[in-house]
């Protein structure tokens, strides 16, 4: 997603804004929310900056760059695809598909799997797995 004038700032400043905007609005109905969506957090970042990224131009943007890699994929003959990306990109996947997990925090090099099956995106395989990260420690005794 494309930031606008937060491009390279402190990730604070940016996300600082984004949750009192989102507090601002909510607390006029008497309501405060700090969990919001992330589709609402991602256009709250657009109403903070207007030459940021919109949520539909970015989620179309997303989406038909992954079509665009299954295409590919399967004018090439490959049956098994895999991107790496960032957790934002990853959890506004999930969202969109709407995987019912509720808020995820993609862990660093974690493994979500997007399964894509006559011509739609449509299953889950594991999501935020993190099982290659276990180290076995090995204990040394003398």
């Amino acid at each position: 997603m494309y930031f606008g004038n937060y491009e390279g700032g402190p990730n604070p400043v940016l996300w600082d804004e984004v949750r009192e905007k989102i507090v601002q609005r909510y607390d006029k109905d008497g309501i405060t929310r700090s969990d919001a969506d992330i589709d609402e957090i991602c256009q709250t970042v657009s109403l903070l900056d207007p030459e940021a990224e919109e949520w539909d131009a970015y989620t179309k943007r997303l989406f038909d760059s992954l079509q665009a890699i299954v295409d590919d994929a399967e004018k090439n003959g490959h049956k098994d695809v895999y991107i790496v990306s960032h957790g934002l990109s990853i959890r506004v996947i999930l969202h969109v598909l709407k995987y019912e997990s509720g808020y995820l925090k993609i862990e660093n090099t974690s493994i979500s799997e997007l399964i894509y099956k006559a011509g739609a995106f449509s299953a889950f395989g594991s999501v935020n797995n993190t099982d290659l990260l276990v180290v076995e420690e090995e204990i040394i005794t003398e």
